[in-house]
């Protein structure tokens, strides 16, 4: 059976055990299967909170014989100011995880702030980009095997390999032109003011965007053109009274993360990112500070 290979961070993941909504994923592994005639498995390594560098090790070993020249390949770029810092927690890789804090001790805490203080640098992150993917470029080559989506899930300076022609660039930014826009103001920094806790969306997005966004990966993935993320998309479905409505939850969002939000009372915690609270980024959203 031909395989949809899927990496990335929480824009991909595949949904927890019991939460079965047919997220995008699924859709564009049915597409691939509709239009071959034939069923596609799929193998979904994501995870949430990843890195480039964590990504790029978990290719490593899927390049080594884990992959044929009939299966498919999506690749989820998250923000490359990530960093795998410990080599146990590869979840841990964000600096504006709201408790960044509670997860390392105070000596790793340190040495993080120290690298985002004084050595993390755009100029860097788009070095250690172009190098991973020119590896990804030269073994979709040497194997043979179909061009990879690559999907920018954050904005970045992608240098020379936006023009490597082994990877199929999709058009657009995920969470600048799907996840943000859902919003009824696309400036709110949502987890803070709005979810006040966990993002209870599928990989960030509502299900209607997810019923596009999937066929169109499979058809993209199958007959090797470009995945439009810009052009389409369903804008202002999320609205200041839409978590009031039951049918609404039920249908767009995960009910499961809504009532684990209300259960462990987020909406008292602070959602302010780490980072921002150590004074070493500036605020991204105009309420990002609570």
């Amino acid at each position: 059976m031909n395989k949809l290979f899927v990496i990335g961070d929480s824009f991909t993941v595949e949904p927890l055990k019991g939460e079965d909504k047919p997220y995008w994923i699924k859709q564009a592994a049915d597409e691939i299967a509709r239009l071959s005639g034939e069923p596609v498995a799929v193998s979904n390594a994501s995870m949430m909170g990843s890195s480039q560098d964590w990504v790029s090790h978990g290719l490593q070993t899927l390049y080594n014989g884990g992959i044929t020249p009939n299966d498919y390949l999506i690749i989820g770029l998250t923000h490359p100011n990530r960093f795998w810092y410990k080599e146990k927690r590869p979840d841990v890789t964000n600096p504006h995880l709201t408790d960044l804090d509670e997860m390392l001790d105070k000596e790793e805490t340190r040495a993080v702030e120290l690298y985002m203080r004084h050595i993390q640098r755009p100029l860097l992150d788009t070095i250690h980009l172009q190098n991973r993917l020119a590896y990804i470029a030269y073994q979709t080559r040497r194997q043979k095997l179909r061009r990879p989506i690559v999907i920018k899930c954050f904005e970045q300076q992608l240098g020379q390999c936006e023009f490597y022609p082994e990877l199929n660039w999709a058009n657009g930014i995920l969470m600048d032109n799907i996840q943000r826009p859902e919003f009824w103001d696309p400036d709110l920094d949502e987890n803070a003011v709005y979810w006040r806790g966990i993002d209870p969306r599928y990989n960030h997005m509502c299900m209607s965007n997810h019923n596009i966004l999937g066929p169109r990966t499979g058809q993209a993935l199958y007959n090797d053109t470009t995945l439009d993320l810009v052009n389409g998309y369903i804008a202002g479905i999320v609205q200041p009274g839409s978590l009031d409505d039951p049918e609404w939850v039920k249908r767009e969002i995960n009910p499961y993360t809504v009532q684990w939000n209300i259960d462990n009372n987020r909406k008292y915690k602070s959602m302010t990112s780490w980072a921002v609270k150590m004074g070493i980024r500036e605020p991204t959203f105009k309420n990002e500070t609570d």
